[in-house]
């Protein structure tokens, strides 16, 4: 029998960043404007992930806040959660789907 890896976090993928002007701040990638009267900040932080759908039922049994729950993605099966401090954090497998 083959060993199985954890499921777990296997490496940071991306972060979104919300600037003020994005014309000024072309030469950066993954940057999206905020809305009206929201102030800039980082978006979500994302990380690749092996078996989301383990992740997925560990944060729920631990009550973890779910901004949006198992979903196929751009990238690929995805979750969207708090960290302790509300911060959005992205889970998400490449290749895998629904």
């Amino acid at each position: 029998m083959a060993n199985t890896p954890a499921a777990g976090p296997t490496g940071f993928a991306h972060m979104l960043l919300k600037v003020s002007d994005i014309t000024r701040s072309e030469r950066f990638i993954a940057l999206t404007s905020g809305g009206p009267g929201e102030p800039t900040q980082i978006d979500h932080i994302a990380f690749t992930a092996s078996d989301v759908r383990a992740i997925a039922a560990r944060l729920k049994r631990a009550d973890v806040k779910f901004f949006r729950d198992l979903h196929d993605g751009i990238y690929g099966l995805t979750i969207y959660i708090a960290d302790p401090d509300g911060n959005m954090i992205e889970l998400y497998e490449a290749d895998a789907k629904m």
